[in-house]
């Protein structure tokens, strides 16, 4: 995982993001911790019914934290290169008998 930093904001604040708006500026892209809440208060509201809100919460909060990854936040802003953000959540679950499971509808398997 590269230690680069996404490209500077207002006053040295840095900026992640979750998701692009084709043809906007970057102010208008989805923020990465704004996104990554919203999923979770989703999650946690569809866990609810099986009493497991907080690991739906988890869930949420976990599911693109791969991309803070800078080669991810450079491929958002046009860079040509292949990134597997879902990977690196999944991968660095303390749970070993996940591993090998498939976990997502996409066919991915960890």
């Amino acid at each position: 995982m590269t230690t680069t930093e996404p490209a500077g904001g207002a006053m040295g604040q840095h900026c992640w993001y979750a998701h692009t708006v084709e043809g906007r500026p970057e102010e208008d892209w989805q923020e990465l911790a704004a996104h990554l809440t919203a999923t979770s208060d989703l999650a946690a509201g569809f866990a609810a019914p099986f009493a497991s809100t907080e690991w739906g919460r988890l869930a949420g909060l976990w599911h693109d934290v791969g991309k803070y990854r800078a080669e991810f936040q450079a491929r958002l802003r046009g860079a040509a290169q292949d990134v597997d953000h879902g990977v690196v959540g999944v991968s660095s679950l303390p749970l070993p008998r996940l591993k090998g499971a498939c976990l997502d509808t996409t066919g991915g398997c960890v």
